[in-house]
Order: structure tokens, then sequence, then C-alpha cells
């Protein structure tokens, strides 16, 4: 698999315009933010940084769980001013009192993530179709409101132009196994979802695929083949959503090749080489779920990607 710009729309108007970011899918993708939790600048996500609901290896030192790809993301590699994590720079250097940028407190990127752990493709549509849409789907507006960081219904506006909607799901509906029918069915519906997104006003889609299982430490070697074929069942979809919505950006990242990467090499992420397939290590945090840093990696790789998309002229 690689990463594929299907289609760029008018309303992409490159990365460092993206305020609003809402994500669907499972534990790669989980904070755990209560679904009417406010977002501010101070809480991007809803719930103190990182989440409490990160599947990833526990931080001693800021007693917390470390972020997930989310959390790295808004950090680290979206455009500045960026959010600034500190809460998390206080409980490790007591007496740090620098505070948020103004510039990103006037306008910050707002986190809506609707990821749960153990989620298959039903549930995920259900968080599109059961908490977003109610909720925030009636809040797409022309232009962008002013006060955003400061929380209210501010907080809850977007635009076609300022909203990216990020959708990784798969790992466990390959898990828990199905028929090719079956998937393909649920494939339909997905995509369906994403069309009341796309009539709600969103024009900004990344579809994630799932990487590959059978390289974790859980090594499910004979489901090896279905992550292939949803992978390709992904991109079929995609792009067919794509031409049936031509002002539409759609956009496929690889995690399959971006955790490919990191295991074939290890040590060039600063990965001991051993640690490829052992759970509890610098890698997996058990045996399933990425480290933190694993994490790093997929948040780094998708700003690339999305840093390269030109805006559309």
């Amino acid at each position: 698999m690689s990463n594929q710009v299907m289609q760029v729309g008018p309303s992409w108007r490159g990365l460092a315009a993206i305020k609003r970011l809402m994500v669907f899918g499972d534990s790669y993708s989980a904070v755990g933010a209560p679904i009417e939790a406010p977002r501010t600048a101070a809480h991007p996500l809803g719930v103190p940084f990182p989440g409490p609901g990160c599947f990833t290896d526990y931080d001693n030192a800021r007693h917390r769980s470390r972020p997930n790809w989310v959390g790295h993301f808004i950090t680290q590699y979206a455009p500045e001013p960026r959010y600034r994590d500190i809460a998390g720079i206080q409980a490790q250097y007591p007496g740090y009192t620098q505070e948020q940028d103004p510039a990103y407190a006037r306008d910050p990127l707002l986190v809506y993530d609707y990821a749960r752990g153990g989620k298959t493709i039903p549930e995920v549509i259900s968080q599109i179709e059961d908490q977003f849409l109610p909720r925030l789907g009636k809040w797409c507006r022309t232009q962008p409101a002013e006060g955003a960081g400061k929380g209210g219904d501010a907080a809850k506006v977007w635009t076609s132009e300022n909203a990216l909607f990020v959708t990784w799901v798969g790992i466990n509906d390959c898990a828990f196994g199905s028929t090719r029918e079956a998937r393909e069915e649920a494939f339909q519906q997905l995509f369906a979802a994403q069309d009341d997104l796309y009539q709600a006003g969103a024009r900004n889609f990344v579809f994630i695929d799932v990487p590959h299982i059978n390289r974790m430490p859980i090594s499910h070697k004979d489901r090896s083949e279905r992550y292939d074929e949803y992978n390709a069942m992904l991109a079929a979809h995609a792009r067919r959503f794509a031409t049936a919505h031509p002002d539409a950006t759609v956009l496929l990242f690889s995690s399959a090749r971006t955790l490919d990467r990191v295991l074939d090499d290890p040590d060039i992420f600063g990965f001991p080489q051993g640690d490829a397939r052992e759970p509890f290590s610098t890698i997996w945090t058990d045996q399933l779920h990425p480290t933190s840093a694993v994490h790093d990696v997929f948040a780094m790789d998708i700003a690339d990607f999305l840093y390269g998309v030109g805006a559309s002229m």
C-alpha cells in the first residue's frame, strides 16, 4: 500500500487552513473525550491532554498515558501556532510558567475525536450518525466563528474549508472475522455515512488503512490476506467516493506502509532491532497496540503527507 491523493477539491486550502479535526475510529485513535465535552484552546481534545482513553504506554514522569498520533499531531506536526502541553511539562518540570501561544489561543486547532477502543465499522458509522451529525453536523458555516479558543458555540462552528474528517477503522473488523460479502456491505454502509458527512458540508476526507496484523506480537498469520483485502477494498471505495463527489478532497494514508517501515528498520527510528515482535517493548505496549513512540511516527508521516497536498487552485 502507499499514500494516495485520489482527488483535491476546491475546499482544500492546505493543512495550514485546518482548524477542526474530526476523528472516527477505534483504539488507535481514541483519546476518551466525552461526546459533549467543550473544546477550548486550553483543552483542544475536550479532556486534559493527551486524553484518558489513549491505548499507549504509561508516562511515569507525567503520571498519565503517553499521546497517540492525535496528540503528537497537534503538539508537534500541525502547522504553527500549535497547542502546548503545559500541564504535562509542569508535571515534569515544576516551575515551568510558559503559556499557550496567544496566536494559537485566538484561533486554535480543535479536535472532535469520537474513536473508541474495540470498535468496528458499524460502530464507527454510529460515531458519525448518532454522535457527530446530531451535535456538530448543524454547525457548518460559510465563515469560521471568532472566539473559538474560549469554547462555547464558536468552538462548534466549522467550515468546508477548515475541517478535516479522518476515518481509521478496520483492525477489529478483520480480527473478528467476516466474509468478503459482509465486509463489502459494511464498506457500502460506511461510505454512505461519509456521504452524510458530505451532505452536512464536509469536503476534506482522509481514510487510513490498517496495518499488517501478521507483523504484530498477536501474530494472526492466517489473517494477513484478510488485511490486504480489506485495504484494497478501502481504496476502491474511497476512489468511488471521490468520483461521486468531484468537489471533495479524498486522501488515503497508509498506516501499513508506516508500520512496515518501522518494523523493517527499527534502528532507524531509534528502536532496538529485537523489539519488532516483542510485546511490552519500545515498539509494542501490548500484543496489538503500538507505543506512543510509534504513534509519533504515524503522526509525522500523516503530517508529511498532508503538507504535500497542495491547495486547490
